[in-house]
């Protein structure tokens, strides 16, 4: 996509407050990790005029990395010729999400996906709101002594929000199985796949 795209200039920037603190210190949640996409996250991104393959890919994960996940997350994950993908943001060559701009935060705004919005936040078997386990090297928010309230504050989010950004990621792990299967596909270049 051209950095001139009008698309980009009609959603501003997005970094929470809380956020800012880290962009100039270390890297940030955006870099080296994957950035799962519900399939209403991809939608939105595509209504910005991206194409899939700009703003998606097949992120690859590990049977040991699914050892704890819940079974309504391992939903989300899609068997393709022995190994498990999930649909991701694209990564740049620098392994970072290709929406984060350096000082400006995610291009997307308030099209960012809902994991995003929610970061570094999780809802836990007891339906509490917790700081996602193994976060705390990654985001300064996890890995400090600020209370859970706080922290959802900082990142310019609500206990409700939260929680409905949550149930949103679950219901699409749970519910677009086969749309996934064919837009994974299509990314891998995969001749089952079905046009978008």
């Amino acid at each position: 996509m051209a950095a001139d795209n009008p698309c980009l200039k009609e959603h501003g920037p997005f970094i929470a407050s809380g956020c800012l603190q880290c962009a100039g210190i270390r890297e940030s949640c955006c870099a080296e990790s994957y950035v799962p996409l519900t399939m209403a996250d991809l939608n939105a991104i595509l209504d910005l005029g991206y194409t899939l393959e700009e703003a998606a890919e097949a992120g690859e994960y590990y049977e040991e990395y699914l050892d704890d996940a819940e079974p309504w997350w391992r939903a989300g994950i899609t068997e393709i010729d022995g190994r498990l993908f999930r649909l991701t943001t694209r990564k740049n060559e620098r392994a970072q999400c290709v929406f984060l701009r350096e000082g400006r935060g995610c291009v997307l705004g308030e099209r960012r996906p809902r994991v995003c919005k929610i970061y570094p936040f999780w809802v836990d078997g007891q339906g509490e709101i917790v700081v996602e386990p193994g976060e705390e090297e990654c985001c300064l928010i996890a890995g400090s002594a600020v209370p859970v309230e706080r922290g959802i504050r900082m990142i310019d989010e609500s206990p409700e929000s939260i929680m409905e950004h949550f149930m949103a990621i679950r219901r699409d792990c749970e519910e677009n199985k086969e749309r996934r299967r064919e837009l994974l596909l299509r990314l891998l270049g995969k001749k089952e796949a079905i046009t978008a």
